[in-house]
């Protein structure tokens, strides 16, 4: 099985999402889409320190359309040469104390996750971080 963590930032979520896919995983995928060339260089700076070893890598996809599209696009070219092998993603989200604060967080991450929920062959995990 293939393990993907599509990521924003390295925060705390972020973080566990990591620990998440590499417990269930050999190798893991980290995958960051932008369009900034600054933001691609802070993200590797930050993967630097973090210095998860050599079971991730990080990816930097540069995309100048909708960044779950290019995801999309990402992951067809991993699974082109083996469709029948199952591909994992391990999304980051907020749990938030208060209930109207849902309207403040995740929204990214679910609209992500009704994306990739259909494709075939692949699994959608979601990592709650409760704040």
């Amino acid at each position: 099985m293939r393990v993907v963590v599509p990521i924003a930032r390295l925060d705390r979520p972020t973080i566990r999402a990591l620990g998440y896919a590499r417990s269930i995983a050999a190798h893991v995928s980290v995958v960051h889409v932008t369009n900034d060339d600054a933001g691609a260089e802070r993200i590797r700076r930050s993967w630097t320190r973090l210095d998860p070893g050599p079971a991730m890598d990080l990816v930097v996809v540069r995309s100048r359309c909708d960044a779950a599209k290019a995801l999309e696009t990402h992951l067809d070219t991993l699974t082109d040469g083996d469709p029948a092998r199952p591909l994992a993603i391990v999304l980051s989200g907020v749990v938030p104390r208060a209930r109207w604060s849902y309207l403040l967080h995740n929204r990214a991450a679910l609209r992500l996750k009704l994306r990739l929920v259909s494709r075939p062959n692949t699994i959608v995990i979601d990592v709650p971080y409760h704040v």
